[in-house]
């Protein structure tokens, strides 16, 4: 009886931490939920004070970049996210192309922020005939340059070399 009375007791051991490890499972889930919601709520809320700080950033630091702020601020504005107060993020869209403009030019070798940028003008699929020649010269998935331009950006590249190995030897020699 006692042997019984223990395997009893271990089966309900077992079972209780399979259903403690599934309830915290399913309670995890919500509250990451929860989490995203408000999280998403307050990036609402701060999308036009986002747009106007990250310009003062880039006033004070000409080559500023958080790839994670602008892509929740892009999402927020592509998939048009309501705020709490059912305000749409698409009301935002121009300041953010505004943004991106700066951002784009000042980091302008940076392929994760033209991606952002060609999916904040609807990755070349746009209704706007103009959004779309904006985004001729890259490849928005892959941000690749346009085999187009691919021989003369080699060349460019060549001469920058070029230039930068006459600056070395101009150096040398002034030393």
């Amino acid at each position: 009886m006692v042997v019984m009375d223990e395997l009893m007791d271990e089966l309900m051991d077992e079972l209780m931490d399979e259903l403690m490890d599934e309830l915290m499972d399913e309670l995890m889930d919500v509250v990451m939920d929860v989490v995203m919601d408000v999280v998403m709520d307050v990036v609402m809320d701060v999308l036009m004070g986002g747009c106007t700080s990250y310009h003062r950033l880039l006033d004070l630091k000409d080559k500023y970049k958080d790839l994670e702020v602008l892509e929740i601020l892009v999402r927020a504005v592509v998939e048009d996210l309501p705020d709490h107060r059912g305000d749409r993020a698409s009301n935002h869209r121009a300041k953010l192309q505004e943004l991106f403009g700066r951002v784009s030019s000042n980091c302008s070798t940076d392929a994760q922020i033209w991606k952002q940028y060609a999916r904040l003008y609807g990755n070349g699929q746009s209704d706007n005939k103009e959004d779309n020649v904006k985004q001729l010269y890259t490849d928005a998935a892959t941000g690749e340059i346009h085999h187009q331009l691919l021989d003369d950006v080699t060349q460019l590249e060549r001469l920058i070399t070029e230039l930068q190995d006459q600056s070395i030897e101009l150096r040398s020699q002034s030393e």
